[in-house]
């Protein structure tokens, strides 16, 4: 959370922050060399309490629902709290 909550300090306002993450609930389950592996759920847990939007979108910018599959997870972040 620390890290999270020095990136939203440093966004403007209106800033945005993109993060990309395997899909911990893809079908793809290699992810050699990453810490930790998200879902979207576990995500969101983590960004929300520094931003105040969160979303998701696929790796071409589509937006996904939070019950996606698709990896790599790109998470939209607006607006630190």
């Amino acid at each position: 959370g620390r890290l999270l909550g020095e990136l939203a300090s440093l966004l403007y306002e209106k800033g945005t922050l993109i993060l990309s993450t395997p899909n911990k609930r893809s079908q793809w389950r290699k992810h050699a060399g990453h810490i930790g592996v998200h879902d979207p759920a576990s995500l969101r847990a983590l960004l929300s309490p520094h931003f105040s939007f969160v979303s998701f979108e696929d790796y071409l910018g589509e937006p996904v629902p939070d019950d996606t599959t698709v990896s790599p997870l790109v998470a939209i972040c607006r607006g630190p709290k």
